[in-house]
């Protein structure tokens, strides 16, 4: 199983994560480039979002970061990621603890850019996002 399988994990609508679905919640999700953009869309209108999966993603514009109200960010890039990003992640979790998400990110161990996806980690920041929906 591969990161560009999770959106089928979220949107089939059975899942374990249905209830996601059927309270109206989104989530924006993609790999690389896509990871960038689920960002800065997000960002754009958090409220619209119940979090963000960018994995791998990185954020090109830090001023567009300003409100996220603790909007759930799942960030995951390659150790040895080939365009570098793995040496942003710092500056990114700062802006956007700055901006005030919810930050889970991590270096992906010996990964390059696109690796699977560590999925029960995964399954875990999942269940936390419904908690609030569920009690």
């Amino acid at each position: 199983t591969t990161v560009s399988d999770c959106s089928d994990v979220i949107s089939d609508g059975t899942g374990p994560y249905a209830n996601l679905l059927r309270l109206g919640s989104r989530l924006s999700s993609t790999v690389s480039g896509g990871g960038s953009a689920a960002l800065a869309i997000a960002a754009q209108s958090p409220s619209l979002y119940a979090g963000v999966i960018a994995t791998p993603g990185r954020i090109w514009n830090p001023s567009k970061f300003k409100d996220l109200d603790g909007l759930p960010v799942y960030l995951r890039i390659g150790e040895n990621d080939s365009f570098r990003w793995n040496k942003q992640l710092p500056s990114m979790v700062d802006v956007l603890h700055s901006a005030g998400a919810n930050v889970d990110a991590a270096l992906m161990a010996g990964e390059k850019h696109i690796f699977e996806l560590d999925w029960e980690n995964f399954d875990a920041w999942l269940e936390k996002l419904q908690q609030p929906l569920t009690q």
